[in-house]
């Protein structure tokens, strides 16, 4: 999972990527003008609100099933993840995540052989997937 920043004052206004200030961030991918986040993540991304109506976190989950959160606010991206581990067996591979509107759940559904759905609590004041219930 990657992300790379767009200052909007560059290319008369219409935006480009700031090359040397990029470099000087922790996960700079050399060449590809990019910040790594997390290795190896499902293919499903998810934002949910944060409790104080103005941030975001932005999950993905990784390919033995954690679920990494990190935290969008008006400085950019928090690179630490705030992460939930062992919430189910790392064997069962999901195909989509959503919110609830507000932010305080998480449903997960797909599945390897058998297909289900599993809801989660979802702390949108510190990011933190919990309470599994399926």
């Amino acid at each position: 999972m990657y992300y790379t920043i767009i200052d909007m004052t560059l290319n008369g206004g219409n935006g480009d990527v700031d090359l040397a200030e990029l470099a000087t961030l922790p996960g700079y991918v050399a060449g590809a003008n990019k910040i790594q986040l997390v290795d190896s993540v499902q293919e499903k991304i998810n934002a949910a609100i944060h409790s104080n109506g103005v941030n975001y976190w932005v999950m993905a989950q990784t390919l033995n099933g954690d679920f990494y959160s990190f935290l969008v606010d008006c400085d950019g991206v928090n690179n630490t993840p705030v992460v939930s581990s062992n919430l189910y067996p790392t064997d069962v591979v999901y195909s989509t995540m959503s919110f609830s509107r507000d932010g305080k759940c998480l449903v997960v559904c797909g599945g390897s052989n058998n297909w289900s759905a599993h809801v989660f609590d979802y702390n949108n004041t510190t990011g933190v997937v919990s309470n599994k219930r399926k």
